[in-house]
């Protein structure tokens, strides 16, 4: 699943050809991706049309994984929420160009190899919409986005003011804010039994970490994922406060991580990759003591890389 450096590198690709635009139509092809303002699932995507049609998106922004894009109409303000999940991509193209974030672009999958077979367009771009579009939204004065998805994990939802500060609130501090800081690392460890990657992990304490840069984070601070949360000392609190924040800095400079088939707004790959000390490196010799081979487990219900060696 994309995280915070390549959700937030979508979100200024995308911000740089949207921003602006106003929607004459939209198209659900799958209302079943739809989430209704309380957070079911809509039946049909009539209301979710009828909230988006003639509102302008004045900024993209973005929450933890969550991209937010506001809208404007008459003086009232709205919100789209899109979450790509596992597979989501957010495709704009307007004829000259194409911008295309999230799950590869297109889709590096056989399914989608042969669900486009012969349909390659003049530019040696796969066609739009295809079999994983499930919304095409469509711009006034020309231009498209449409959001892919392969497993159908990611939504889209329409919300008002108070329900997005409801929503916004349910998160933690942002990694590279002003109110992440080492004594607040500290409290939301203190007292607590579980595994130090569970925390990392959980939205609702720290918005953004995933799988990747927690396992990266860990191993630079030199503590592995799996040490009981509460045995996390002060010193290494504050190192593992500032690897974090180094690591995900770096990521953002290198448009974030390509593993799997993660492309960013540019349809590039995340440069992160050639920096990686463990994630995706089970088996392989540690970069740092050279002696021992990088373990992995299962932490969080996520597979763990660490060194046994560099990591207490």
């Amino acid at each position: 699943m994309p995280e915070l450096p390549e959700v937030e590198t979508v979100r200024r690709d995308l911000q740089r050809v949207v921003r602006g635009k106003r929607i004459a139509s939209v198209q659900v092809k799958t209302p079943k991706i739809l989430r209704a303002p309380d957070g079911g699932r809509l039946k049909s995507g009539a209301p979710f049309t009828r909230r988006l049609r003639g509102q302008v998106i004045s900024k993209v922004g973005r929450r933890g994984k969550l991209l937010i894009f506001d809208l404007h109409q008459q003086g009232t303000q709205t919100f789209l929420l899109v979450h790509l999940k596992m597979t989501g991509q957010l495709i704009y193209r307007d004829g000259r160009r194409t911008v295309a974030g999230g799950h590869g672009w297109p889709l590096h999958r056989p399914a989608f190899a042969k669900a486009t077979a012969g349909k390659q367009g003049s530019e040696g771009q796969a066609q739009l919409p295809g079999k994983f579009t499930h919304v095409v939204i469509t711009f006034s004065g020309g231009g498209k986005m449409f959001f892919n998805d392969l497993r159908q994990f990611g939504f889209l939802r329409v919300v008002d003011k108070p329900t997005l500060a409801a929503i916004l609130g349910a998160y933690g501090p942002e990694p590279l804010s002003r109110t992440f800081t080492p004594e607040y690392l500290q409290t939301v460890l203190r007292g607590r039994g579980t595994a130090l990657k569970n925390i990392l992990l959980n939205q609702a304490l720290i918005a953004g970490l995933g799988n990747i840069y927690v396992d990266e984070s860990c191993f630079r601070a030199g503590v592995r994922p799996g040490r009981r949360a509460s045995r996390v000392s002060g010193a290494e609190v504050v190192r593992l406060h500032r690897t974090i924040q180094h690591v995900l800095r770096a990521a953002l400079k290198e448009r974030g991580t390509t593993f799997g088939s993660f492309r960013d707004g540019l349809g590039g790959e995340g440069n992160f990759v050639r920096f990686l000390k463990v994630y995706g490196r089970s088996g392989e010799l540690c970069k740092k003591c050279r002696r021992a081979l990088i373990a992995r487990t299962v932490v969080a219900g996520r597979g763990t890389a660490y060194c046994p060696v560099c990591q207490r």
